[in-house]
């Protein structure tokens, strides 16, 4: 009987926790035995596949799992591309392979991975403030609830049925707040995981995330009881426990409201010296320009860099309407004429460009670069000063 070419299928998923990684499950199978399967993987640009050998059973059917990229060479900022392929033991004809479709891969850069977790911490404080106003909700019809035990002796058909609804908001609910609770420890701890100076202020917050959770545990227990007395239609024990969980709700809502306080703060002063960093990166990417040949340094290349700063003092006047809107403003002081000083020396680069007066041109762009270091050095000092006074 004629040997096939061996089969191969392969499913990916991205990590719940962490996009950065793919698994991977595969699945091997050949009529006479498998031989050998590898990773193949290179830069999109390159021309040569580097490959990976993984372990399999030299059987006629092997199923695999791999997560990637593990501890391949990958650099970060860099398009890749992959596939699998399996060998055959047919060496008369050269070990027959197949290969699995393949697929796309881009490790993100410091800068990029960072401003990936700022906007799932907003996202997260967002999903917070939803929270508590659900919280809010729930306390009145908490209350409701509490009055029918002083109203009615027995509860009739429509009470319970309005106690089971509440219970199944108030179990949704406590599954949200777990969600959020995981999702903002995560990204708390996969920010400036690198970064090697310890932060009080994030360690403080991790720490009262960690206090919540053992909240939220309490509060799904109590829900269970509820559920039990009221199958059993036990009203007084009943309600003795509605009351225990109005109770505990209420300082969960507190401590809801100073966590979420806590995380905007946090979210502030991270998203500044995010920015701070942008405009140090963007006056180096400046100063390069000024640098450069008159055929590189052109009219289009500075009305990029203009339009990049246009976007930063945007995030900056964003950033400062959220600072404004915290019960105590952080001390952001915009820099607004020097900004405005940034974007004439830009504007008038751009026109000396286009005007052929290069060594004009090139004035403009050292000093708009030097400015930008200047707000930007600025920018990183206020918040190193003012750190001891965010974790008071």
């Amino acid at each position: 009987i004629k040997d096939e070419f061996p089969e191969i299928k392969v499913q990916s998923k991205a990590d719940s926790l962490n996009s950065q990684v793919i698994y991977f499950l595969g699945k091997l199978s050949d009529d006479y035995g498998l031989r050998q399967l590898q990773l193949k993987f290179k830069k999109t640009t390159a021309h040569k596949y580097s490959s990976e050998t993984i372990p399999i059973s030299k059987s006629n059917f092997h199923q695999f799992t791999y997560q990637f990229p593990g501890n391949l060479p990958i650099e970060k900022g860099v398009p890749y591309e992959y596939y699998f392929e399996v060998s055959d033991n047919d060496a008369l004809h050269n070990f027959k392979t197949s290969k699995s479709q393949t697929f796309n891969y881009q490790k993100l850069t410091d800068s990029e991975l960072e401003d990936k977790l700022v906007k799932e911490q907003h996202e997260t404080i967002s999903n917070l403030s939803k929270s508590l106003n659900s919280l809010q909700e729930q306390d009145k019809e908490l209350k409701q609830l509490s009055d029918l035990q002083k109203e009615k002796k027995d509860l009739n058909w429509n009470d319970k049925n309005k106690l089971q609804q509440f219970f199944r908001k108030q179990e949704n609910q406590e599954q949200l707040m777990k969600k959020f609770n995981t999702n903002l420890q995560r990204n708390l701890e996969e920010f400036q995981k690198d970064n090697p100076e310890k932060d009080d202020f994030k360690e403080a917050l991790q720490e009262r995330l960690k206090t919540q959770e053992k909240e939220i545990e309490k509060n799904e227990e109590l829900l269970k009881e509820l559920e039990k007395l009221q199958e059993k239609l036990k009203n007084d024990e009943l309600f003795s426990k509605i009351e225990q969980l109005s109770k505990q709700n209420q300082s969960k809502e507190r401590s809801l409201e100073q966590i979420l306080e806590l995380t905007k703060r946090y979210y502030v002063s991270k998203k500044f010296e995010k920015l701070a960093k942008d405009l140090e990166d963007l006056s180096k990417k400046q100063n390069e320009l000024s640098e450069k040949s008159e055929q590189s340094n052109t009219k289009e290349e500075q009305d990029k860099l203009n339009q990049e700063f246009d976007n930063l003092k945007k995030e900056l006047d964003d950033l400062e309407k959220e600072n404004q809107e915290l019960k105590l403003p952080m001390d952001l002081d915009s820099e607004e004429n020097s900004e405005q000083e940034i974007s004439n020396e830009q504007q008038k680069a751009s026109d000396n460009l286009d005007k052929k007066k290069i060594s004009k041109a090139k004035e403009n762009q050292k000093k708009a670069a030097q400015k930008m270091k200047e707000i930007s050095n600025a920018m990183q000092m206020k918040m190193q000063s003012s750190s001891g006074d965010q974790l008071e």
